[in-house]
């Protein structure tokens, strides 16, 4: 792949990395079904903020898109087109999963529902989650162009 195309990849996969995390999806959970205003939701949001915590939650986080990168932009062979596909699959598979598992992580609390003790738990396991169903997803779609580029030759 060329470095031109390495280097979009890479800013794609970084600005994501950065901006889908627990506290940005808290700040949109709070403001859509917790009836906060902006300011509140973010005031929510951010109440436990601490720079610590967010660079080892960077650090949890950043697994699925290193795999993505490293499998897309020096593993797989292909066209660019193909390859942007995978890429594009893999990339909307790891972002349902942390989309929806953050979510579900900041929904009790606004609801006011239990929340048990090994909650934060899920923290950590929603990227490794992540990366198994984004690698599944790119695997199964390189899977899908190779026998594509068999079958079409004959």
């Amino acid at each position: 792949m060329r470095s031109d195309n390495l280097v979009i990849l890479a800013v794609t996969l970084t600005v994501l990395w950065l901006l889908i995390n627990e506290t940005t999806i808290t700040w949109l959970a709070a403001f859509w079904i917790g009836d906060y205003s902006i300011s509140e939701a973010l005031t929510y949001a951010t109440r436990f903020y601490d720079l610590d915590a967010y660079l080892f939650s960077a650090a949890v986080r950043a697994p699925p898109y290193l795999l993505l990168f490293w499998l897309v932009g020096k593993q797989l062979d292909g066209t660019w087109w193909q390859l942007e596909i995978i890429f594009l699959c893999g990339l909307l598979a790891i972002l349902y999963v942390m989309l929806t598992g953050y979510w579900s992580y900041a929904e009790p609390g606004l609801l006011g529902l239990r929340i048990s003790s090994t909650h934060a738990i899920e923290l950590i396991w929603i990227p490794v989650y992540a990366a198994v169903v984004g690698l599944f997803v790119v695997l199964a779609v390189y899977a899908v162009f190779k026998l594509w580029t068999v079958f079409s030759k004959r």
